[in-house]
């Protein structure tokens, strides 16, 4: 087979006879082989493949003929990927029927997190005026409100994307299997038109197709709740016009050294916003007739949006009594017991922080009673002084608990853990085996039997 430098770029076709000319230009840059050889690749018929390519053709070959001939001429998966995204966008463009608007509903009310809506505004600028493909990471613990950042700025942006703006769920930490790549990419290929008998069953495939329809597309993309990079790298577009949101509560690290994205951390709201929350949910009457008491509840809740909006909801079921009582609930219950979900999962404030562990691996999941132990804030050498590790190993154990948000660095060797995932961590710490127990001491006037029969002074 002879090779020229390069093959012949299908997506600069307007019509169908440059389609069809690019056709011949590829039998030519594959060493223009013969009909009949060209069937025996593609087990296409001779004639079949001699009418794909008439210059006197009213329409578009089929898909399938384009398909196998592009194949037998030896094109790579990218450019096979290319030939049917040209084809698509003659016969009618690569998104179909209709433009898809998949935004799911935005959380309303929505309070605060002005400072995270101006850096993702920044990057939306930054890609408008370089005219390159943008990523945006918005990643924090469980229960700090990313998804309804990101739906909500995505919808105010929306009019800059007329093309679409896709949303698939990853269940990176849904506490369910974590969605597949190849699945995901199936979803977005059908939400931009590809019907489901078309769908490539090669993964490279797969992914070559969904760079192709996108690339020429004014997109906005949410990938909400990745569980880490590999799950995320193949779903992002590349074209210049398209901005990608992804939520999670890993750090994504190796998003941002491969492909540049824009980290944004959600923290816990501050106590007036916090407060502000639930007066937007409750009402104005409500709010300002129990103003302390609200304060009080909002305390409870550690800052979390997801709390919060659990115990607005607690109040709201109960009109007839005053806020100071469900923050005497509260404080008797403690938050944990007394932020009813409900029975939804999706607002389990307990399952959420359960999911986050379930990540881990075993060392750093080991280490978790020692951190409950330490408190609210504490330090590296504490912690690996309690847990008797070497302080590279505890430290290293640290850093796992906060890629996943369970505690936050506060320097260079500080951390501190949010109350309400303190008080989870405390339960799980009293459920886990890994927790340490103290050994019981030996019978008075006996000493203590070691591994080697020697006393020991442990009991000292």
């Amino acid at each position: 087979m002879v090779w020229d430098d390069s093959p012949p770029d299908p997506g600069s076709a307007r019509n169908v006879a440059e389609f069809v000319d690019r056709l011949r230009s590829l039998k030519v840059w594959a060493g223009n082989p013969s009909f009949q050889e060209l069937h025996r690749r593609s087990g296409l018929a001779s004639s079949t493949l001699s009418d794909a390519l008439s210059p006197r053709r009213a329409g578009l070959p089929r898909l399938e003929t384009v398909r196998g001939f592009v194949r037998a001429c030896g094109a790579t998966d990218a450019d096979r990927a290319r030939w049917e995204a040209a084809w698509r966008s003659l016969q009618g463009g690569p998104v179909g029927a209709a433009t898809p608007h998949l935004l799911p509903r935005p959380a309303a009310p929505f309070v605060g997190r002005q400072g995270m809506l101006d850096q993702l505004d920044a990057v939306r600028r930054e890609q408008a005026d370089r005219r390159q493909p943008a990523l945006a990471l918005l990643v924090g613990g469980a229960g700090t409100g990313k998804t309804a950042t990101a739906v909500h700025w995505a919808h105010r942006v929306a009019r800059h994307y007329p093309d679409g703006q896709l949303h698939v769920e990853l269940d990176g930490f849904a506490g369910r299997p974590a969605a597949a790549t190849h699945a995901a990419l199936a979803r977005l290929l059908r939400f931009l038109g590809v019907p489901p008998a078309d769908l490539p069953a090669d993964p490279a495939d797969r992914i070559a197709l969904y760079r192709s329809l996108a690339y020429p597309l004014r997109l906005l993309v949410v990938l909400d709740d990745a569980r880490d990079a590999a799950q995320v790298a193949p779903l992002l577009p590349a074209g210049p016009d398209c901005l990608t949101v992804v939520t999670s509560r890993s750090r994504l690290s190796g998003l941002v050294a491969r492909e540049g994205g824009h980290r944004i951390r959600l923290p816990a709201l501050g106590e007036r916003e916090a407060v502000a929350l639930l007066a937007a949910m409750l009402g104005a009457p409500r709010a300002q007739r129990e103003p302390a008491a609200l304060a009080r509840v909002a305390g409870h809740c550690g800052g979390l949006p997801m709390a919060l909006r659990v115990a607005a909801v607690g109040l709201a079921d109960r009109p007839e009594q005053h806020a100071s009582a469900y923050a005497d609930l509260l404080d008797a219950a403690g938050p944990l017991d007394g932020l009813d979900p409900h029975g939804d999962p999706a607002i389990d404030l307990r399952a959420a922080f359960d999911a986050s562990y379930h990540a881990l691996d075993e060392p750093a999941r080991a280490l978790l009673p020692t951190v409950a132990a330490a408190g609210l804030a504490f330090t590296a050498r504490t912690v690996a002084a309690r847990a008797g590790l070497p302080p590279p190993e505890a430290r290293r154990r640290l850093h796992a608990l906060a890629a996943v948000h369970l505690i936050d660095p506060t320097g260079s060797d500080g951390y501190r853990m949010n109350p309400l995932v303190h008080a989870w961590a405390r339960e799980r710490a009293r459920e886990s085996p890994h927790r340490r127990v103290p050994r019981p001491s030996p019978p008075e006037g006996r000493p203590a039997p070691t591994s080697n029969g020697c006393p020991t002074a442990a009991y000292a």
